[in-house]
C-alpha cells in the first residue's frame, strides 16, 4: 500500500483517505473503483477533492486537476453509463447548490 499525502490532484501516494463526513461516493464497476468527492474534512473544510479507491489493488488515487465543482458536502454522486459520474447539489456553509457536474 502507498501512503496518503493530503489532497493534491494527481497524487498516487495514498493508503488512507483523509477523514471526512457528508461526502459523496459511487461505484464505477467498469473501472473497478469507488469514487469519493468532497465532504467535511477536519470539521470545517468543505473539500472539493476527488479520490478513487481501486478495490482490486487496495490503493487510493487522488483525482485529476482541472475545473470541477467547488468544495461541498451533502451532495450526491451517481454512475452514468460505463465511464462517467454525475454530481448534484450539496452545500457549503449557508450556500446551497442545485448544480450538476
Amino acid at each position: 500500500r502507498r501512503e496518503v499525502g493530503g489532497e493534491q490532484p494527481g497524487s498516487r501516494a495514498v493508503t488512507l483517505l483523509p477523514a471526512r463526513w457528508a461526502h459523496a461516493a459511487a461505484l464505477s464497476k467498469e473501472k473497478g473503483k469507488i469514487v469519493v468527492h468532497g465532504g467535511e474534512v477536519d470539521g470545517r473544510l468543505r473539500s472539493g477533492a476527488l479520490f478513487a479507491f481501486d478495490y482490486l489493488t487496495g490503493e487510493w488515487e487522488a483525482g485529476v486537476a482541472g475545473a470541477g465543482p467547488c468544495g461541498r458536502c451533502g451532495h450526491t454522486l451517481c454512475p452514468y453509463g460505463k465511464q462517467k459520474m454525475v454530481l448534484f447539489g450539496g452545500c457549503a456553509g449557508d450556500r446551497f447548490f442545485d448544480d450538476v457536474w
